[in-house]
């Protein structure tokens, strides 16, 4: 985490050094014709060229001081009045949102990971999650004149509707892909005594049809939540379907019961989720993903150096093969492990790619086995460590689906999390970093946003629906990914529901705020083409994981397909059927 600080850091000292450069030209006036500056064009006469001695002057390109010059956002921040300096602008701070979102999450995960199930996590850890849109559509809504901040509306419309249909399109279509597994059908299972069955069961299953993704009721359930999150949407299109002009009282109204509608609706869920801390563990479960990868990696690596199973044949922890593990590894027998020979060992791990550096995956790992943190590790800290690593790993390759009993459930290890003030300090460091980036740098997004949309002649919409979601879902996504690549039954099933539940909060807390802003601010709503969109993706989407356990390769194609359909139908029907 110092590391990606110094980045950072580096990143923005770079970006301010950039704008404090001028570069200045000045119009000669020289009348003498062997004085002549050129840019390639001719001009014969000088008078048309604003000259004030009325002689033939070739002036430089864009250095008149008569152009309207590029606004500075905080009399500091660099500028551009061209369509690839907008776009180089956004990708800059996308890069420093996308850095301030994981300094938040990062935050707020420690936090929850410190305080465990309870209020934290049923409320404020969902609302940290989605706090990144949030912040942007609070700060361009309130903080702009009333015509920006229409303009700021439309934009923020499309973020959460790009954020949205994101989440449930390309990204569940690609962890769908990354995480598939071959189906087995246990009911219909072919005896092997038959020779002719045999060959066709050992025929490989098609990709699209064999492979795929098993669901299980969590994730099911929480597509179902999820799918109740439109309904506000519903009646926010009510009225236009009716031909209730935007204008009008009515569709005040309306827009009031709407916002009164998404504010029920997440008391509701935070309350839920206080009373169901499985909800909060299987969230838990999530954060750990990662880390849990990273230990299954040097679980199977350090297996090879001891004959017996690390586990026995009733899944415990065999501790003889642990000790003789713990032996093999001591190799100058002082019964104690160093952090040398135990990072000469991991050295030859191979690990799969991690936010984190290699190095600092090394060093939480070490941190994990150094209880009293000597640096040097004893057979009872190491057997300590050992064993629960085991239990961890062994409940998320091997959790049975059925069963409700601890072997398929995670093993929680509170006692072991790390409360000291040190912890809390980075905890509420990294929050507050988080926090204050985003607040800073949201406006001049939007604003770049707004400026390529002039310069290219699109609508700030499509822009928005576009690029905005890269920077504010991408560490959603990164997580997502590397939590299925590795293929890991539970791993995956976590991810989905993390999707659908993240793709919730980003309704109902999206919405909320913009609605917000519209209402008590006097705007004017007309976006029912972009809410329809939001439900007929959520709709589709959320039916599929609500009713159907097994999710085969081929649904990928459907989510891939939603995507570009959505702005088609934006496109068609907002201009031709749905005017104001």
């Amino acid at each position: 985490m110092e590391r990606v600080l110094a980045r950072t850091a580096i990143s923005v000292v770079f970006l301010v050094f950039l704008s404090s450069i001028e570069v200045q030209g000045r119009n000669s006036h020289f009348s003498s014709p062997d004085h002549l500056v050129s840019d390639g064009s001719v001009t014969n006469d000088g008078a048309k060229q604003g000259n004030k001695t009325g002689s033939s002057i070739l002036q430089l390109k864009g250095l008149d001081s008569s152009e309207e010059q590029c606004e500075h956002m905080y009399g500091f921040l660099p500028c551009s009045e061209s369509v690839f300096g907008h776009l180089f602008l956004i990708i800059v701070y996308e890069y420093l949102l996308y850095h301030g979102e994981t300094y938040l999450l990062s935050g707020g995960g420690r936090i929850f990971e410190i305080l465990g199930t309870g209020f934290f996590g049923a409320s404020a850890f969902p609302v940290i999650a989605q706090l990144p849109e949030s912040l942007i559509l609070l700060v361009t809504g309130l903080f702009s004149s009333d015509e920006g901040a229409q303009e700021n509306v439309l934009t923020g419309v499309g973020m959460v509707a790009g954020s949205t249909i994101f989440n449930l399109t390309l990204l569940w279509g690609t962890c769908l892909f990354l995480g598939r597994q071959v189906f087995v059908n246990k009911t219909n299972s072919i005896p092997v005594s038959d020779p002719s069955a045999e060959s066709q069961q050992k025929k490989p299953p098609s990709l699209l049809s064999g492979y795929g993704v098993t669901s299980d009721a969590e994730t099911s359930f929480t597509a179902k939540i999820m799918l109740v999150s439109v309904v506000p949407f519903i009646i926010i299109l009510a009225p236009k379907i009716f031909n209730v002009s935007y204008n009008s009282r009515a569709y005040n109204i309306d827009i009031l019961v709407t916002l009164f509608a998404l504010i029920v609706l997440l008391l509701a869920y935070f309350s839920y989720q206080f009373s169901h801390s499985s909800i909060q563990d299987r969230r838990l479960d999530y954060l750990k993903v990662e880390h849990q990868t990273h230990v299954l990696a040097v679980i199977n690596h350090v297996q090879e150096y001891v004959p017996e199973r690390l586990l026995d044949d009733h899944g415990a922890p065999n501790e003889d093969a642990i000790s003789r593990l713990f032996q093999k590894l001591d190799k100058d027998g002082d019964q104690q492990l160093s952090h040398a020979e135990l990072t000469e060992l991991f050295n030859r791990i191979k690990l799969s790619k991690s936010v984190l550096s290699r190095e600092k995956v090394m060093e939480n790992i070490l941190n994990e086995l150094d209880h009293d943190g000597n640096e040097q590790i004893s057979l009872t800290e190491f057997m300590k460590t050992v064993k629960h690593w085991l239990h961890t790993t062994m409940c998320a390759v091997d959790e049975p689906a059925s069963h409700s009993h601890d072997p398929g459930q995670p093993i929680k290890h509170l006692d072991e999390v790390d409360r000291s003030a040190r912890a809390w300090g980075k905890a509420i460091f990294l929050l507050v970093v988080g926090i204050v980036m985003l607040a800073v740098l949201a406006e001049p997004l939007i604003h770049s946003v707004q400026k390529f949309a002039t310069s290219a002649d699109i609508p700030s919409f499509y822009v928005a629906f576009v690029l905005v979601p890269l920077a504010t879902s991408a560490r959603t996504a990164i997580s997502a990914i590397r939590a299925v690549r590795d293929k890991i039954p539970k791993n995956t099933r976590l991810t989905f529901s993390e999707i659908y539940d993240g793709v919730f909060m980003n309704n109902v807390l999206g919405f909320s705020v913009l609605l917000s802003v519209v209402y008590f601010r006097g705007l004017v709503w007309h976006f029912s083409a972009e809410v329809m969109i939001v439900v007929i993706v959520c709709s589709v989407m959320g039916l599929i994981a609500s009713f159907i356990s097994r999710f085969p390769v081929w649904i990928m194609f459907i989510a891939y397909s939603l995507y570009p359909l959505s702005l088609i139908i934006v496109y068609l029907v907002d201009d031709y059927f749905w005017l104001p």
